[in-house]
């Protein structure tokens, strides 16, 4: 299995290139996957480009996705962007390997924040997942979970903007709009925040307990 991984090293001014240049990653993973594949792999895949499924991460959806859709559509790929529930683990692994399981030939998988979480699991042992591409996104090992992987590290804003569904810690939760594009969203478009804050999908927050199965 092979990885590619984007990291932005600066917060980029609102409008910027970030949706290009991550479309250009995904882009240049596909072909270098499909390069180094054994010629017989190539062969079976030379006439079908591989599918790109994009899988958005917490409080997040898939409009997210939108100007990277764009792109790559533009460039001749099929994209898909599930929804996920963000209830469980296993649940959004299922919904990400029902999606995978209805598409016909090779496939890419990019997973941003908990995304990755998602389609490291969701890879796991299928031969027609040519590669995952990490986007701002967590990279776990067997076992590893959401808390454990972000030990040590500063703790976003927006936790402290909660607003709960049900007891606290032990129900989903949505960010409150009043300060979503403020902590989570802030270099977007305001057009694109807004849309974003209102298709909120809150997070069961048991799932950053949850350690990762086994991951490709």
């Amino acid at each position: 299995m092979n990885a590619s991984f984007a990291r932005p090293a600066q917060r980029p001014a609102r409008g910027s290139a970030r949706p290009r240049l991550l479309r250009l990653m995904i882009v240049i993973a596909a072909v270098l996957i499909v390069s180094v594949l054994p010629a017989t792999a190539r062969a079976n895949h030379s006439e079908t480009r591989p599918t790109i499924v994009l899988v958005h991460g917490a409080w997040a959806s898939p409009p997210g996705w939108d100007m990277v859709v764009a792109g790559l559509q533009k460039d001749g790929f099929t994209t898909m962007t599930p929804t996920l529930g963000l209830l469980s683990i296993a649940g959004d692994v299922a919904i990400v390997r029902a999606v995978l399981d209805g598409i016909s030939g090779p496939k890419i998988l990019v997973g941003h924040s908990y995304g990755g979480i998602v389609i490291s699991n969701a890879a796991y042992g299928r031969s027609d997942v040519l590669g995952l591409v990490f986007t701002a996104a967590f990279v776990p090992d067997q076992g590893d979970s959401i808390f454990s992987l972000g030990a040590g590290f500063h703790t976003s804003e927006a936790f402290n903007h909660l607003i709960w569904t049900g007891t606290p810690f032990a129900s989903p939760a949505f960010i409150d709009s009043a300060f979503f594009a403020q902590f989570f969203c802030q270099d977007l478009n305001p057009n694109l925040e807004a849309t974003l804050n209102a298709e909120q999908i809150p997070l069961n927050f048991s799932i950053a307990l949850t350690p990762s199965g086994p991951v490709a």
